[in-house]
């Protein structure tokens, strides 16, 4: 009866199950067991159970220089599973405006206010890169001759 048993099973997709791109495929046994070595006086069920592959999203935010931004932690998200939909806000950061996104090191177009997509089946990282908003205004004074005709201005500005 066990050569049975184990004919039916190996012939039936249950064990055997076509992959999937990034899902996991499991057979789930009845009482947590890992085969079925015996049939019982009922009826067994057997579930084949696709899961989605879970990774890690990581969301950095950094300055020009790529060191992170003073008081902003990054995103870590290690239960991203595979076509899960993900949408996160940049952080408002005073004297700083996000311009840049880069996806596991590669230029993107993403919007970097507004950090949205699907995930893949592979980790993903994307860092948003803050510029400063503020600057200085020099103005420096000189003669015709190139010497100086006075002292520098100098003034704190913000963009716009």
């Amino acid at each position: 009866m066990q050569d049975k048993i184990n004919a039916l099973i190996a012939n039936y997709p249950v064990e055997s199950a076509e992959p999937i791109d990034g899902y996991t495929y499991i057979v789930e046994y009845p009482d947590g067991a890992t085969s079925l070595e015996t049939m019982p006086g009922h009826d067994v069920w057997l579930n084949g159970i696709y899961s989605p592959n879970v990774h890690t999203l990581t969301i950095n935010y950094l300055k020009p220089n790529g060191t992170p931004l003073d008081g902003v932690d990054s995103v870590v998200d290690e239960n991203a599973y595979y076509s899960m939909d993900y949408l996160y806000q940049s952080p408002s950061v005073s004297g700083y405006t996000p311009y840049y996104v880069k996806v596991n090191g590669a230029s993107s177009e993403m919007n970097p206010n507004s950090i949205s997509g699907t995930m893949g089946d592979e980790d993903i990282t994307i860092d948003v890169y803050y510029r400063s908003t503020q600057g200085q205004l020099v103005i420096n004074f000189f003669y015709a001759d190139g010497s100086s005709a006075g002292t520098s201005y100098t003034e704190s500005c913000e963009e716009g």
